[in-house]
């Protein structure tokens, strides 16, 4: 409710920390307008895990919501996961009443696999988390493509 205590110095440092490491994924993306340069949100690549589930991330600001970027990032990191690492399948947990990313995953084939469940606020951070309800979908990598070839 009240965001996450992270200070804008904590996030420069993990931003410079992080670019000079080689690794792509796990590392958090600025999301930025080509047009303007603007800064508009940010977005994760997830690392597959030993079951070749990948749990990427994007987070843009409200002002930009509900104009197709969130869609068009998101495509950028179906297309780059599942061609550049063993990705199976992509998996999204978008709060329940987050309808425009059940969307997002929706429109590149995704399905809804799990009814809703509720993230439990780890101890100690009841201040700035509340327990949040979402849903779990998967993109398969062969229905992914199956989607693309139309």
């Amino acid at each position: 409710p009240h965001g996450l205590p992270l200070t804008r110095g904590a996030i420069e440092s993990l931003l410079k920390k992080q670019a000079n490491d080689d690794e792509v994924f796990d590392k958090r993306l600025v999301v930025i307008l080509k047009e303007t340069g603007q800064k508009i949100g940010e977005a994760k690549l997830g690392k597959p895990n030993e079951e070749g589930v990948s749990e990427p991330d994007v987070k843009l600001l409200p002002d930009f919501w509900r104009r197709g970027y969130g869609l068009e990032v998101m495509g950028g990191m179906l297309q780059f996961t599942f061609e550049e690492s063993e990705t199976t399948i992509v998996q999204t947990t978008p709060r329940v009443s987050n309808v425009g990313s059940h969307k997002m995953i929706e429109a590149y084939g995704g399905v809804r696999v799990m009814d809703e469940q509720v993230f439990e606020v780890p101890e100690g951070e009841e201040a700035f988390q509340e327990p949040v309800p979402f849903y779990t979908f998967h993109l398969k990598k062969e229905d992914y493509i199956k989607h693309l070839s139309g």
